[in-house]
């Protein structure tokens, strides 16, 4: 399957405790695989904002190795304001793009758009059921 398209989703939205990493695929049930990626766009820009005092936790790559869907969760904290993030891109698979059109890294594109959380959706409950208990 090809999962050349993305959503992003606030995971502040459902959990009150900051949940532990995915284990598992959404689409299959198979097991991920976990690398660091560099910070999106969007958090780089955050982070980059001399009137903020960002500090950034993680940006990591999930990846199935069975269906090739993928995933990434940021964490950053933005101090001077006061916020603590942790937000979620979701591969998302696209009908009208065979796997010839598809990239071999789609989440580059993810990770390269400006405007990513602009209208991040509150995280439903199929993809958060992925998150085991955090700790607080």
């Amino acid at each position: 399957m090809n999962f050349p398209g993305y959503q992003a989703f606030s995971m502040r939205s459902y959990f009150s405790k900051q949940p532990g990493q995915p284990a598992r695929c959404l689409h299959c049930g198979g097991p991920l695989s976990v690398s660091p990626v560099e910070p999106s766009a969007w958090v780089q820009d955050e982070l980059d904002d001399p009137f903020l005092i960002g500090t950034h936790n993680f940006s990591l790559l999930f990846r199935c190795k069975a269906c090739q869907w993928w995933c990434i969760r940021e964490s950053w904290d933005l101090n001077e304001i006061g916020l603590d993030l942790d937000c979620l891109i979701v591969g998302v698979p696209s009908p009208a793009a065979s796997a010839a059109q598809g990239s071999e890294q789609p989440w580059q594109k993810a990770l390269a758009d400006p405007s990513i959380y602009r209208n991040s959706e509150d995280i439903p409950e199929t993809i958060a059921a992925l998150f085991p208990p955090g700790k607080s």
